[in-house]
């Protein structure tokens, strides 16, 4: 159950950060859009979970293998920034940290 808050949690926070930091920028509504459609994506959550090797600190079901399904590891990683937001009790700067460590940032061009 706590691990489905931090999922739930997670995935709007990513969302409200990146909302914010495109607002931060004076990028237009639509270019926030996009950029969160983007980078918050499950195919983007995803890529960037394998990319740093979450997959090999996710239980896996031993009827499936090793494999680790996209869903799953975007979830994963959904669930890691809510449990950060949350047990920061709300910290902004450990959102942007972990959103920073997890290369889900607005891009710096």
């Amino acid at each position: 159950m706590v691990i489905r808050i931090w999922l739930l949690i997670g995935d709007s926070a990513l969302q409200l950060f990146l909302q914010s930091e495109g607002r931060a920028r004076h990028a237009s509504r639509e270019q926030i859009n996009q950029m969160v459609s983007r980078i918050a994506s499950n195919t983007n959550l995803a890529q960037r979970g394998f990319e740093l090797g979450l997959d090999r600190y996710i239980c896996k079901n031993p009827s499936q293998g090793n494999f680790v399904s996209d869903k799953l590891m975007a979830t994963t990683v959904e669930a890691i920034a809510g449990a950060v937001f949350l047990e920061t009790s709300w910290v902004r700067a450990a959102l942007q940290r972990i959103v920073d460590a997890l290369g889900l940032a607005w891009p710096n061009s």
